[in-house]
């Protein structure tokens, strides 16, 4: 196989090139078996000097030639050829060699093959075609200036395939940098070769550790973050509040909350239980009004835009991580520690407050308030007591209920032997059909006026004929509106005319009647010589007065 020719699609910075052109005659036409030839060579548009070869003609007398530059006349960022010949126009070129990103430097291992392999060093990428579209640029020793293009690359023998051939073959003294042109795989960032990815079509890549533009604050793999916004709301407080009060939740020595606790009534606290020292209530603080918004949901977000106290590194610019990039995982610096996709994170500070505690408190506590198989608290849930169930206040029924047994209680105290007036008759013979309507005032309406209209004003006798003493008329009423008004303050928390209404509503008519609302006032009592009308059970007998 014969010596390849330093053939490159554009001339690269240090790297040996050779180039084709016409001679022609003045009238445009190609001049073949030209003597006299001469090139000329400036760099950096320095004095044109000899170049160290001529040009040669393309045989047979094609009138093309070429010319082969060196790497050192390669050395430049704008190199300017003439060429001359006798008798034909001066030929003038210009070329702006390029300068191409190195991922990798390294020195050669012998290759299995000359002409067209180049073995790289054993530290190189084990990747199957890692290389290709790169060029292989000899720096040092044999075969020094050359470049070629990558056209395959074996992996697990570090061998590139290269095009065209060496004109002089690389060996094991041979130093060499990878150069990564415009066209190429993906196989650096920013210079820097980047690692053998795990996963085809992924890039696999270590986060730039440090607090600079672009890096991430790590410490063995875990992730510092900023806790500056939920639900995209930002957060606000004033002077560190936020994380002093996280700290004072959780940095306790043996927590003992749980989520299984006692929910809030009405926004301005949380509830939660305690299994030996009942509920405790968590107070938000209304100066400064903190407060964690939450959505319609229940859920609460955090935006994670601000990692890491202050740090050192190398700012990174213009490196933004894409859709598809595949981190690294592990616990070194700036990579992360995850599996399963799922990144540790450990929470270090709030809002740029730093958060501190003693011996692993905050991470108790937390544990100890959510980790629970079945969690009851929501931020609309009924409070609940020690035991888990829910609190309940009596309904409407139960509580009429309670004051039914109060009202029976009073009327069970009544006597039931007949009372004597002061002609020692029967006091039975003064219970008369209004005087009973009267009495269902009182029990079933609640009002008295009618009962008070029905007391004798002569003076009533005990048993020993003496005079008892009755409280007036005004006196009686104060005594039993005050009773009145304890009774429905029980029920519904005051004594308006509302509240009176409704206490109407549960009456029943008594035995033998019938109660009129409009009026207060039983009708329709039997004529008989003795009703017998029977309340918070106890008889009384009613005698018509007209028999």
């Amino acid at each position: 196989m014969a010596a390849g020719k330093n053939f490159l699609p554009f001339p690269i910075y240090g790297a040996a090139i050779c180039i084709q052109f016409p001679w022609l005659d003045a009238d445009g036409d190609l001049v073949p078996g030209v003597t006299g030839a001469d090139a000329l060579v400036s760099k950096d548009i320095g004095t044109y000097a000899a170049c160290t070869n001529e040009a040669t003609e393309v045989a047979t007398d094609s009138g093309m030639h070429y010319l082969d530059l060196t790497y050192l006349e390669q050395q430049a960022d704008c190199v300017g050829v003439i060429s001359k010949g006798d008798g034909v126009k001066t030929t003038p070129i210009v070329m702006y060699p390029r300068r191409l990103p190195s991922i990798r430097t390294g020195t050669c291992q012998a290759p299995s093959a000359i002409e067209t392999k180049c073995k790289l060093d054993a530290s190189a990428s084990a990747k199957d075609d890692f290389y290709i579209g790169c060029y292989v640029h000899l720096t040092g020793n044999t075969g020094i200036g050359q470049a070629r293009l990558v056209t395959d690359y074996d992996g697990a023998t570090r061998e590139c395939t290269v095009a065209p051939n060496w004109a002089t073959d690389p060996d094991n003294t041979t130093t060499f940098s990878i150069l990564v042109p415009e066209t190429a795989m993906c196989a650096a960032w920013a210079g820097v070769q980047i690692a053998d990815p795990d996963t085809a079509g992924y890039v696999k890549t270590t986060i730039k550790d440090g607090t600079g533009t672009g890096e991430l604050d790590t410490a063995s793999g875990v992730v510092k973050a900023d806790l500056v916004s939920i639900l995209a709301t930002a957060l606000t407080e004033t002077g560190g509040y936020l994380a002093a009060g996280f700290k004072k939740f959780f940095n306790i020595q043996t927590p003992v909350a749980t989520v299984e606790s006692v929910d809030q009534t009405g926004n301005s606290y949380a509830v939660v239980s305690h299994a030996d020292h009942g509920n405790a209530k968590l107070v938000r603080s209304t100066t400064p009004a903190n407060a964690l918004t939450v959505d319609a949901a229940g859920l609460a977000d955090a935006n994670a835009v601000k990692l890491g106290p202050s740090g050192s590194g190398t700012a990174q610019t213009a490196r933004n991580i894409g859709a598809n990039v595949l981190l690294s995982s592990g616990s070194g610096t700036g990579q992360l520690d995850f599996s399963s996709g799922v990144v540790k994170s450990n929470l270090a500070q709030i809002l740029g407050t730093a958060l501190t505690e003693t011996a692993g408190l905050i991470a108790a506590g937390f544990k100890k308030l959510f980790n629970i198989a079945t969690p009851l608290l929501t931020v609309a849930s009924p409070m609940r007591g020690t035991d888990s169930a829910n609190t309940t206040v009596p309904d409407a029924a139960g509580a009429a209920a309670t004051l039914h047994g109060v009202t029976d209680g009073l009327i069970g105290a009544i006597p039931t032997t007949a009372m004597r007036g002061t002609d020692n008759a029967a006091l039975a013979s003064l219970v008369t059909v209004a005087r009973m309507g009267a009495l269902t005032d009182l029990i079933d309406g609640g009002r008295l006026d009618l009962l008070l209209d029905a007391i004798p004003t002569t003076a009533m006798r005990g048993t020993d004929s003496a005079n008892t003493t009755v409280p007036d008329a005004a006196g009686v009423a104060a005594a039993l509106h005050a009773i009145t008004d304890a009774l429905i303050a029980a029920i519904s928390g005051d004594a308006t005319a509302a509240n009176q209404a409704l206490l109407l509503e549960d009456l029943v008519d008594i035995k033998g009647t019938s109660f009129v609302k409009d009026t207060n006032s039983l009708v329709n009592v039997t004529g008989a010589a003795a009703t017998h009308v029977q309340v918070g059970g106890q008889d009384i007998t009613i005698e018509d007065s007209s028999s």
